[in-house]
């Protein structure tokens, strides 16, 4: 089963129509349900959770206490995805690829250096080494410039939709 946390967002929403569309069994989590509440029927099946979700952006990440609070809001998410699923389940991340990176190069690749080059970045790297360190399988994905139609603007993330 398919679980897309952050199915209220701009790229959760986007991601849960497709799965719609297509017929995809998936279940949304917003922020009016959290992943505690998820109720899984069988604890034995594979389940994949599509992390889209977070309460920060790159401006509001500058604020110690937003940042502390993302943070463990995150850990006690993972803690509680762990204690409902299996060990085959894994996590898709979706983080950051513009901020995670410390190069000031323009092209990027899996091997450079991700220490973060603002806040946001240094949360997204934290968030990252989270999950591996769970020791489930996981796949990160570091998107960057990411825009379509109905895109939300004046949020402060989202550069070509602020543009």
């Amino acid at each position: 089963m398919i679980h897309v946390l952050g199915s209220g967002g701009y790229i959760g929403n986007s991601l849960s129509s497709h799965f719609t569309t297509q017929k995809i069994e998936h279940n949304c989590i917003d922020s009016r349900k959290k992943l505690e509440s998820l109720n899984l029927i069988d604890s034995n099946e594979k389940q994949t959770l599509i992390w889209c979700a977070g309460k920060i952006n790159p401006a509001t990440a500058e604020n110690s206490i937003i940042a502390h609070t993302e943070l463990e809001n995150f850990r006690c998410s993972l803690a509680e995805w762990n204690k409902k699923t299996n060990e085959n389940s894994e996590i898709i991340f979706l983080s950051s690829g513009g901020c995670v990176y410390s190069s000031q190069q323009v092209n990027f690749n899996e091997e450079d250096e991700a220490l973060g080059i603002n806040s946001y970045g240094k949360i997204k790297v934290v968030q990252e080494k989270m999950i591996e360190d769970l020791g489930r399988p996981y796949k990160i994905l570091r998107i960057s410039n990411v825009y379509g139609g109905k895109q939300p603007h004046g949020r402060g993330q989202g550069v070509i939709a602020e543009w």
